[in-house]
C-alpha cells in the first residue's frame, strides 16, 4: 500500500510516464516457457529479442498476456544466473516489466527484493563507460529513473538495499559519463531521498552520501564528489534539518545526542563543505561551534 500523499504522487508520476494503449495491443514472441527451457547463447538470443520488444511496448490496462513472461522473468533461474550477460539483459527486461505494470507489481515481496538486488548489482556497470555493454547499463538506469521503480524498495523497508544502491551510484560515478546518465543516477538518488525525508534519513545513508566530501574521496573519485555535492543542493531543503542533527551529533562538545556514523571524527571536513552548500545551516550551528572552541579540551579547540 502507498501509506503517504508523496507515494501517492510519485505512484500517479510513475503511471504517467509509460502510455496508455488499448488492451491486447500486442503480444510477446517470446514466451515464458521459452525462457525456461532455453539455456547458454539461445538464453541470450531470448532475452535480447524479448527486451526489444518490452522497449517498445506501451503500458496496457490489462497485462494478462505478459504475466507468464514476468513470472519466468523474477524466477530465481534468471535473477541468480551466473553468466553477466543474462543477468544484464534479465535486469533490462525487468525494468520494462515494472514501468508496463506500473503503479502496481506483478511480484510478491520476496521476489520484488531479488529484483532491485539484481538492478542494484548491474547498476555497478556503469563504472565501466568504455565496455561493449554501456549501453545496456545506460539503457537500464534511464528506465529505472523515469519510472522511479526504487520508490517501490522504500515502501517495502528495505534499508540495507536502499544504502547499496546510493553507495553504488555514487561509487559509479565517471567523468566520462554523458550528463545525461549523471541525469539518471542523480535524479534516483534526489528521488529516494525526497521520499524518505518525512519518515527522517537514516544515519547510515547519510554517511553514504557524505563520505564522498571528504577529501581523500575527492582525490580518488572526484565524479563522486561532485555527484554528492549536487544531490545535496538539489535536496538542501529536505536535508537542512537532518544534517543539521548529524553535524550537532558529531560535535565532541555535544548535547548528547552522538550519532552512530561511520565519519563522525571528520565533521570538521564534512562542516566545512556542507557550509558551502547550506550555509545558513552554519547560522544555526554556531553556539554549537563556540562551544568547540571554547572547550578545556586541546584537541576539541583545534579541531573548531
Amino acid at each position: 500500500q502507498w501509506k503517504r500523499p508523496a507515494r501517492d504522487r510519485v505512484k500517479a508520476e510513475r503511471q504517467s510516464q509509460a502510455h496508455i494503449t488499448p488492451v491486447g495491443a500486442m503480444e510477446p514472441t517470446i514466451t515464458g516457457a521459452m525462457l525456461t527451457k532455453a539455456k547458454g547463447p539461445e538464453l541470450v538470443s531470448h532475452l535480447k529479442k524479448l527486451s526489444e520488444e518490452l522497449e517498445e511496448w506501451e503500458q496496457t490496462e490489462e497485462q494478462d498476456s505478459l504475466k507468464a513472461v514476468a513470472a519466468v522473468l523474477g524466477s530465481a533461474k534468471l535473477l541468480r544466473h551466473r553468466d553477466g550477460d543474462v543477468k544484464l539483459l534479465t535486469a533490462c527486461c525487468l525494468s520494462d516489466v515494472l514501468r508496463i505494470f506500473a503503479p502496481e507489481s506483478p511480484y510478491e515481496n520476496e521476489t520484488l527484493k531479488m529484483v532491485f538486488e539484481l538492478f542494484i548489482s548491474q547498476l555497478r556497470g556503469l563504472q565501466d563507460d568504455e565496455g561493449a555493454s554501456f549501453a545496456r547499463y545506460t539503457y537500464l538506469v534511464e528506465r529505472l529513473a523515469m519510472v522511479k521503480s526504487f520508490v517501490l524498495m522504500l515502501d517495502l523497508n528495505f534499508d540495507d538495499l536502499v544504502r547499496q544502491l546510493v553507495e553504488v551510484l555514487l561509487e559509479s560515478a565517471s567523468e566520462a559519463h554523458p550528463i545525461r546518465v549523471s541525469g539518471y543516477m542523480m535524479s534516483i538518488i534526489v528521488t529516494t531521498l525526497e521520499e524518505l525525508a518525512e519518515d527522517g534519513i537514516p544515519t547510515p545513508l547519510l554517511d553514504a552520501i557524505l563520505e564522498n566530501l571528504l577529501p581523500a574521496r575527492r582525490a580518488e573519485k572526484p565524479a563522486s564528489y561532485q555527484l554528492a555535492r549536487q544531490v545535496l543542493e538539489r535536496c538542501a531543503d529536505d536535508l537542512q534539518q537532518p544534517l543539521q542533527a548529524f553535524i550537532e551529533g558529531c560535535l565532541p562538545t555535544g548535547s548528547g545526542m552522538t550519532v552512530e556514523s561511520e565519519i563522525r571524527e571528520e565533521w570538521p571536513q564534512l562542516l566545512f563543505e556542507l557550509s558551502e552548500i547550506m550555509p545558513e545551516m552554519v547560522t544555526y550551528l554556531l553556539p554549537q561551534l563556540q562551544g568547540v572552541i571554547s572547550s578545556g579540551d586541546e584537541g576539541n579547540r583545534l579541531q573548531g
